[in-house]
């Protein structure tokens, strides 16, 4: 089973129960925070860099882009002395050619370079400088593209007192400018794991950042400002969301986020749907194990969820399904959603149980187990459904090996153990085993007669 599964505890109690398991995308890892190693696909977007070198102030400057390449260490003490000039042009260029610094390749030494000028304070002030918005935007800029950097360049930053300022522009500012990119220098902080994304959602940012969301509902917002400000604060959104389901103050915390995202969830653009789809896959994480309050689970968004699994783009289609796995593994009226939204003829689809990627492969099949770990009826409609071609689809996994797209050989699929193919034989072991467990439940054995022709 994956890892640590969940009893049916939430369901009546019955002789089979303690033999059904049901599974979230929690337990996947046992409780650890951390992402699998395998899933390439979510610890992608943890951090982004703004690598824009278009000048974003009208500040004329006469190096170049390859003098600003080598400017540091060569050119420290000059640069140095521009931040700690006390003139607002002169520390305004710095600020520049520092953001241009950062956005060139091997960003990860050029931000030793940048922190080595001992220069943090020097940004702490210019965010605090609340009639220079141009200073202050050049300065978020600066410190998006630092804690988009490893654990110990952003650990500098924030141990130096820099999430303060940026919360506080955040609250204060009037430019919509400044505000975007510093939702962008807090997404980047939070994504460096749970204790600063826990001091985030303690300071109340998410609070001003849906209301952010919000304001662009407003049709009078230009396309291009409203497209800028919806990526960038769905990324922190969702960021703020990872991990959020292991406990319960911090899940809390996200759950008020539950219905902007649910609106966003019908937008036409990729990679903002795609951001909140993992939103909603991480807040639906804490489903299973906790009161839902702000998060309403109803036929309409399980029907979105599987008419998503259609979206050619796994970084769609891989939280959809995992948001309908979270709720799978939640009590049996949620799992009855699922099903009146026709979710078991798409979870067992060719499509997805012979995907190219072994990981849709294995959770769709653990969206079925945690289906077949319901009631009698849920379990007959797995059965049924299809004309019972999603259990011949399963044993048919059992029987030859993972037939994922990926694996096949020229002579045919063949019994795969590596590349985590074990994994999608296992959920389909578990589809069987809760199936077959509820045989005391009046389940007749003509409609489960298939499961022992092998």
């Amino acid at each position: 089973m994956l890892a640590t599964r969940s009893s049916a505890a939430s369901k009546p109690s019955r002789s089979s129960a303690q033999l059904k398991q049901k599974g979230s995308n929690a337990q996947r890892n046992g409780g650890n925070d951390q992402d699998e190693e395998d899933d390439l696909i979510e610890q992608l977007n943890r951090k982004l860099s703004n690598v824009t070198l278009n000048p974003s102030t009208n500040i004329p400057d006469e190096m170049n882009i390859t003098d600003i390449s080598t400017m540091l260490p060569a050119f420290a003490q000059p640069l140095y002395n521009l931040l700690a000039s006390g003139n607002y042009e002169q520390q305004l260029l710095a600020m520049v050619r520092i953001r241009k610094y950062l956005s060139l390749q091997d960003v990860l030494p050029r931000i030793d370079h940048v922190l080595a000028l001992d220069c943090i304070n020097f940004f702490i002030t210019f965010l605090n400088m609340s009639d220079c918005p141009d200073l202050q935007y050049e300065t978020a800029w600066v410190v998006t593209n630092i804690a988009a950097g490893t654990t110990a360049q952003t650990e500098k930053l924030v141990e130096a007192g820099i999430l303060a300022p940026l919360i506080h522009n955040l609250r204060v500012s009037r430019c919509v400018h400044v505000q975007t990119q510093t939702i962008w220098a807090l997404g980047n902080i939070s994504g460096d794991g749970p204790p600063y994304r826990d001091l985030i959602l303690r300071s109340g940012a998410l609070e001003v950042i849906l209301q952010l969301i919000e304001m662009c509902e407003d049709p009078t917002v230009a396309k291009e400002q409203k497209y800028m400000i919806l990526k960038i604060a769905v990324w922190c959104v969702s960021n703020l969301c990872r991990g959020s389901g292991r406990a319960a103050p911090e899940w809390l915390q996200v759950t008020p986020a539950f219905p902007m995202l649910r609106r966003l969830m019908y937008i036409d653009e990729t990679d903002i749907l795609a951001d909140t789809c993992w939103a909603m896959c991480r807040i639906l994480n804490g489903t299973h194990k906790m009161n839902l309050e702000n998060v309403v689970i109803d036929r309409e968004l399980c029907a979105r969820f599987v008419a998503l699994l259609s979206e050619p783009h796994p970084t769609i289609q891989v939280p959809s399904l995992r948001s309908l796995i979270n709720i799978a593994s939640g009590p049996e009226h949620h799992t009855q959603l699922l099903i009146d939204a026709m979710a078991i003829p798409v979870l067992g689809s060719p499509d997805l149980l012979a995907h190219p990627n072994s990981t849709i492969r294995r959770d769709a099949l653990l969206g079925i187990s945690n289906i077949t770990a319901g009631t009698a009826d849920q379990v007959r409609e797995v059965t049924v459904q299809d004309n019972g071609n999603v259990m011949r689809r399963v044993l048919e996994i059992l029987r030859r090996g993972d037939l994922g797209g990926e694996d096949q050989s020229e002579d045919g699929p063949e019994f795969h153990t590596e590349g985590g193919d074990w994994r999608v034989l296992r959920e389909a072991a578990w589809v069987v085993s809760n199936a077959t467990s509820v045989l005391d439940l009046e389940i007749t054995g003509e409609s489960l007669l298939f499961v022992f022709i092998m």
